[in-house]
């Protein structure tokens, strides 16, 4: 008997310390408990439960399965094991253990009430109607317990919001018995904003989206769910201090922090994306969205290496993930090592087959047509794109690809119209932006107002740009956007625009003035639908400072007579991948030592080796000047580059700026298929000055060299 009576007083001395937080002492207890009786099934129980709550569930598990063992009729230890199950990510046994318990006790409300709502947040909710159908029952059952509780309410709208079909007019009615019980449940507002939101009332959602929070801003899934309304609503930069607020709530939340993830991503801040999928993958191994994005993640930033070291070493945790695979895939595609990246697609495709229908094959064949792009032909490049059109007509990065494919092969009226959704393709390099205001898709304009913006690199911006004269003749009154070192060129080349620049945090305070917004790129769908409608040389559409084109003028004029050539070899950005697109200083010989010109430095890298190399090697004196920013200063390196008689440039800013001035320039380059030449090199297209010099991707540059030399010479008669 005093065994007996010194067991129960243990155990609830245990329960006492463990209802105050003292866990070190409740757990000395519950042992003191299971010293005297190792089968006492609430003392395994609440050791168990003790385990779970100091983070080793599996030795949670061991012990209240113990329990359960001793004795299976006790609702509560099944409550428990589910709450473990659920921390373990294992749905299946957690949603048996709930099972077991309501077929001990279903009348519990609060136990009916958390297992529909688990069976809610489960995976299997998603996917299978039996599931939902089951949580709607459970939950009913809990109101018609007690119908005064508004918790209840708001999780049955919530599973009626995601039946199949959703059933939102019950959904919306269910949220407002919840918010008659309690008006402060902040939950049921945010749901009924979803609701609105699924409706296309954007602004009673936003409405009600802010109000869930002035009532309670302390629940992450309210930051969370209004942070994924402003992405939607492309404000990606407002989203992420609600997705961090939503974090600091609930550190370990794995979707919070995905979600984070692809905002980041979106905005092109992928350091601060890699930091957030790092933190993913501690907090979950076994989930693989994480290594996916940050696979693409380090792609976009170009480590190259590194990221396929890093896809090689998630493969052996996800072995034969389709995507990890195509990501592989990608990253040779993004090195230029066409070869491999074919073996990797041909060998998913023999794999899986028609299985690919189901699980991502749309992405393998557009990656398989853009290696054809470099490697295959023409043919080659459609028939894989018709596949992923077919297979996933709503992989938006398949469609960006494929745009690509069908701008590089001349096909410019259908690869316009796919070109439109590349801000939603997984590695666009350019930031979501904000924009509200419509877009332009071709009405009118005389009176009214249109901000042209432009996006992607400085090259980009300068060789779109000259769709801007066309738009100038629409009467309406302008508005560009631009990178912030553009502005008083834009300024001077478009009169009568205002012209902005882009801003860091990439809003847009002009927005309010304007009827309607459009990227600058998207003007060529109405203007460049076919070769033919580009206009032929002479095209200069920007006007550099007269004045400093005067200053260059006469500076250059002082080195001489001599052709004035200006010269750039590489970018700023080179590793051992890169360097395939560019040459070194000594190759460039056949050039440089051309005698009867003068070269002038247009590299807006640092280079002081490079050009001391090759005067010392081919008594080269490229003419450098310390008192102009050739990166920072674009006005005056247009007024430099406007006194030129030839720019030799691989694709850089440099050869876009130059053409925009209609000077002419050599480009050395290392593909002919590729979107900006529209499929014909020797037709006007964005830059009529240019002209092309072209290697396969494993030769040398030394034919090129002297083919520009050769060029050179005859252009100005050096014999």
């Amino acid at each position: 008997m005093q065994q007996d009576t010194d067991e129960l007083a243990f155990l609830e001395a245990g329960v006492a310390a463990h209802n105050a937080g003292d866990l070190e002492k409740a757990e000395e207890f519950y042992r003191k408990t299971l010293a005297i009786n190792p089968f006492n099934p609430d003392g395994l129980h609440l050791l168990g439960f003790l385990a779970y709550q100091a983070g080793y569930s599996e030795q949670a598990i061991s012990l209240i399965e113990d329990a359960i063992q001793i004795d299976p009729t006790k609702p509560l230890f099944f409550n428990n094991i589910a709450s473990v199950y659920k921390s373990l990510g294992d749905e299946g046994k957690m949603i048996n253990a709930y099972r077991q318990s309501i077929r001990l006790k279903g009348n519990d409300p609060d136990v009916l009430n958390d297992f529909g709502n688990l069976l809610f947040e489960s995976d299997q909710f998603k996917a299978d109607d039996k599931i939902k159908k089951e949580a709607e029952k459970v939950i009913r059952k809990a109101i018609k317990l007690n119908s005064a509780n508004a918790k209840y309410h708001n999780n049955l709208g919530n599973v009626l919001r995601y039946m199949n079909p959703p059933r939102l007019v019950e959904a919306k009615e269910s949220f407002q018995r919840a918010l008659n019980l309690d008006p402060d449940l902040a939950g049921a507002i945010t749901n009924l904003g979803l609701v609105a939101e699924s409706e296309g009332e954007s602004v009673l959602a936003e409405e009600l989206f802010k109000k869930a929070l002035d009532v309670n801003p302390g629940i992450a899934e309210t930051h969370n769910n209004y942070a994924q309304f402003l992405m939607k609503k492309k404000k990606y930069a407002e989203a992420i201090p609600h997705f961090e607020i939503a974090e600091r709530l609930s550190p370990r939340n794995y979707t919070i922090g995905l979600n984070k993830a692809q905002c980041l991503m979106g905005l092109c801040r992928d350091e601060e994306a890699l930091e957030a999928l790092h933190k993913l993958m501690e907090i979950d191994q076994n989930r693989v969205d994480a290594f996916r994005n940050f696979a693409v993640s380090l792609r976009k930033l170009y480590r190259l290496n590194e990221a396929q070291d890093f896809v090689t070493e998630a493969l052996k945790h996800f072995p034969g993930d389709i995507h990890l695979r195509h990501q592989s895939a990608s990253i040779h595609v993004a090195a230029f090592e066409m070869k491999q990246a074919e073996k990797i697609l041909l060998e998913l495709i023999d794999e899986l087959g028609e299985a690919l229908l189901a699980v991502g094959g749309g992405g393998v064949y557009a990656t398989l047509g853009v290696v054809y792009l470099e490697i295959g032909t023409v043919e080659q490049v459609m028939d894989m794109f018709h596949k992923a059109m077919h297979v996933q007509p709503d992989d938006m990065t398949a469609r960006n690809n494929y745009a690509l494919a069908l701008l590089a092969t001349g096909q410019l009226a259908e690869g316009w119209k796919y070109y439109k959704t590349r801000w939603l393709a997984e590695d666009f390099t350019s930031p979501v932006r904000p924009f509200q205001k419509p877009v332009w898709e071709g009405q009118p304009l005389e009176g009214k107002t249109i901000a042209l913006w432009g996006e992607q690199g400085m090259g980009d911006e300068l060789r779109y740009a000259s769709l801007i004269p066309e738009m100038m003749d629409k009467k309406a009154n302008i508005v560009i956007e631009c990178d912030p070192r553009l502005v008083e060129l834009y300024e001077r080349s478009f009169e009568g625009a205002k012209v902005y620049g882009r801003k860091g945090d990439l809003s847009v305070p002009y927005e309010d003035t304007c009827d309607y917004q459009i990227p600058i790129i998207d003007l060529a769908g109405f203007f460049r639908p076919t070769l033919e409608s580009f206009p032929p040389r002479p095209n200069p559409y920007l006007k550099p400072d007269p004045d400093r084109k005067e200053f260059w003028r006469q500076r250059l004029a002082a080195l001489g007579s001599r052709p004035k050539i200006g010269v750039v070899w590489r970018s700023m950005l080179i590793d051992d991948s890169r360097m395939t697109h560019y040459m070194k200083i000594e190759q460039l010989e056949p050039i440089l030592t051309i005698q009867g010109v003068d070269f002038i430095n247009l590299m807006y890298a640092e280079c002081s080796e490079e050009r001391a190399l090759a005067a010392d090697r081919f008594g080269a004196n490229i003419h450098t000047w310390d008192d102009i920013n050739l990166k920072d200063d674009q006005d005056d390196l247009a007024a430099l580059i406007a006194n030129l008689d030839l720019v030799v440039t691989p694709w850089t800013a440099v050869s876009a700026l130059a053409a925009a001035l209609d000077v002419s320039v050599d480009v050395f380059s290392t593909v002919k298929r590729f979107p900006e030449l529209l499929g014909d090199p020797s037709a006007p297209g964005w830059g009529p000055s240019m002209t092309y010099f072209f290697k396969k991707l494993d030769e040398e540059w030394d034919q090129v060299a002297i083919d520009i030399a050769g060029d050179i010479k005859s252009r100005f008669g050096l014999g």
